[in-house]
């Protein structure tokens, strides 16, 4: 695991100081050395965290006759099987890493070596014989990649802050932003920035830059095998992908929640290793957020060995401690126990496996269920919903209302929310974003004139060969939400702690058959998770497959009316306040008076808002 970057320049050479000073600001992602490649227009730079070959696997690795040099951020998991198979080939190795199998696939099998690939990573590759300057990111994109191109110059780097100099910020991204609480690929927070997609590579060749996609998800043709099968093959497939991970030569351990996917990861890594696992959970001192008594259960049924932290979430500290680690405005609050969490991790280990990804894989979220529901809805006639329930929720007062009262009106107005959504917006509508409506009443004039973005759901949703709503909606998760919220969340999270975090149910073999099971073994009805949790309930404690799916959450809509309530209203209402110019202050105060009043649920949209204003800030004051 490490941070990388680099530096093209059509006319002028490259010096060293460039690379460094870039490298100098990803300390935290590899503290255990430096490493740099400077040669006339070119420069490439490193900073190492030492997993595989701690002694020998030190970059720039470069072929047999330095031709080719590579710096590369992440873990080729199948490494040790390429490793044979070149050797075979007649390629010579120089050290034991997984590094250097990206050098010789590339010599042997070109730019189909990405076929061979099992792994999470971005790299940089120079080919000095082909002048070829090639850089690439993961199928899952759980490793980052920046870049910025003017025509005459290429920078790129692990993470936004190593590019950062006085920039524009961008509209369009800010409008992204608060449709899905994080900034989607390609976009960044800076118009001059972009990111490289997940499943994408950069070719740099004759002075001229393409972007192309090398790797798409299938979801078709289905398999046709029985249940048991396909439980078993199931079953073989993470085993695999848990015992590929496994492999390491620093300390290496689990994050451990109450949930399905951790416990699974957790049972299979007990059984696969020879000592007991290193589990680490967070808990939380609100019972309605603590999961901390399940993993007691799990790691005592498989002996694990388990240390759990105590932790306060507290929204006034917390925010400025994690701010200087967030690239770019990200506002899904799981990340403050993420933090904690991979901070708690680091200071026993190197490596930590998570159950990251199981959800979109396996079709864990409950809207998913709901996403049916809605649909059966729409054959109501028209009628009946505009004149009858449209008009229950909008004329119930929800601040007089006693609480079943109050959720019943929230819940024919999300309803009212959801119909006027389309199909490919699953996550939109349950996730209480902002709508289109309510951006154009947030916006001012300007900043409305500059919003003009194109339907990026609609657009991966409507590109996938899946039959079905389910197999659309988990192909747009897996491609969109799974790579620019939830990866991003970890990444930042465990590189902020030194921590290199493997998520081995979104392994790429994995998901590409996950993603061919029928829809009834990942969703039927009100189950979720059919076949993966009929497959490892006999790892678990008794019925502890049964148990109901509870995520990382923060209380957000709490804070919101509490103890952040006086800090957003000063912050986001100030005159010098830096969004002053995009948003208007009235659509902000009624926001946050609704709030309070418990008529609407703004809570996610006023964070939202203000990680923004404190980001911006920061950003700001950096320069």
């Amino acid at each position: 695991m490490c941070g990388i970057c680099g530096l093209w320049r059509r006319e002028g050479a490259v010096s060293k100081t460039d690379i460094v000073c870039m490298c100098d600001r990803l300390v935290h992602r590899g503290p255990d050395g430096d490493g740099y490649y400077v040669q006339g227009s070119l420069g490439l730079g490193m900073r190492r965290l030492a997993i595989i070959d701690v002694e020998g696997g030190s970059q720039p690795i470069a072929n047999e006759d330095d031709t080719i040099f590579l710096v590369f951020n992440g873990e080729i998991y199948n490494y040790v099987e390429l490793h044979d198979e070149l050797v075979r080939r007649g390629h010579r190795f120089k050290t034991r890493s997984d590094t250097e199998t990206i050098v010789h696939a590339y010599e042997e099998y070109g730019f189909d070596c990405l076929k061979h690939f099992n792994g999470m990573f971005a790299f940089a590759l120079w080919d000095s014989r082909q002048q070829r300057l090639w850089v690439c990111r993961d199928p899952l994109g759980e490793k980052p990649l920046y870049y910025r191109w003017d025509g005459e110059t290429l920078i790129f780097a692990s993470e936004l802050k190593a590019l950062q100099s006085a920039m524009d910020y961008d509209p369009e991204a800010v409008h992204h932003y608060l449709t899905f609480q994080h900034i989607p690929a390609p976009y960044s927070i800076y118009k001059q920035v972009r990111k490289l997609p997940a499943a994408h590579y950069l070719l740099l060749e004759n002075e001229q830059l393409t972007i192309r996609r090398y790797w798409d998800l299938p979801f078709m043709p289905q398999w046709t095998d029985d249940s048991a099968v396909l439980q078993e093959r199931l079953r073989e497939e993470v085993r695999r992908a848990v015992n590929w991970r496994l492999r390491s030569d620093v300390p290496l351990g689990a994050f451990l929640s109450g949930g399905i996917d951790s416990a699974v990861v957790v049972a299979l890594m007990a059984e696969l290793l020879e000592r007991p696992v290193e589990a680490f959970t967070i808990a939380f001192d609100d019972a309605a957020f603590d999961e901390s008594g399940a993993a007691r259960i799990l790691a005592q049924h498989v002996s694990a060995h388990h240390t759990v932290e105590s932790v306060r979430l507290d929204a006034l500290n917390d925010l400025p401690r994690l701010l200087p680690y967030l690239d770019e405005p990200f506002a899904d609050s799981s990340a403050i126990p993420t933090f904690y969490i991979s901070r708690l991790a680091r200071r026993h280990v190197t490596v930590a496996l998570s159950g990251d990804g199981g959800d979109e894989v396996f079709g864990g979220y409950q809207r998913y269920s709901l996403d049916k529901l809605a649909r059966l809805y729409g054959y109501v006639p028209s009628v009946i919903r505009t004149q009858v329930v449209d008009r229950i929720a909008d004329r119930m007062d929800i601040s007089r209302a006693v609480p079943i009262e109050a959720n019943y009106a929230l819940g024919l107005r999300r309803l009212k929310q959801v119909m006027a959504t389309p199909d490919s917006a699953s996550i939109l509508r349950w996730g209480s974003f902002f709508t289109e409506a309510m951006k154009a009443d947030l916006y001012q004039p300007d900043f409305k004139a500059e919003t003009n973005s194109p339907d990026l759901l609609g657009q991966t949703f409507h590109r996938s060969d899946a039959r079905s709503l389910t197999g659309r909606t988990l192909y747009t998760d897996t491609l969109h939400y799974l790579p620019d919220n939830g990866l991003v969340k970890t990444d930042r999270m465990s590189m902020a702690n030194s921590l290199e975090l493997r998520a081995p149910l979104i392994d790429v073999k994995l998901v590409e058959f996950a993603a061919r099971l029928p829809d009834h073994f990942k969703v039927n009805g009100l189950k979720r998770k059919v076949l993966f949790k009929k497959a490892f309930a006999d790892k678990l404690p008794p019925g502890w497959e049964k148990r109901p799916k509870r995520g990382f959450e923060v209380p957000v809509s709490l804070w919101m009316r509490d103890q952040l309530y006086e800090m957003a209203q000063d912050t986001l209402l100030n005159p010098q306040a830096a969004t002053r110019a995009w948003f208007r202050p009235d659509a902000i105060q009624a926001m946050l008076s609704a709030h309070r009043a418990r008529q609407e649920d703004h809570g996610r949209r006023l964070w939202a808002l203000l990680i923004l204003e404190l980001w911006i800030q920061h950003a700001n004051s950096a320069h």
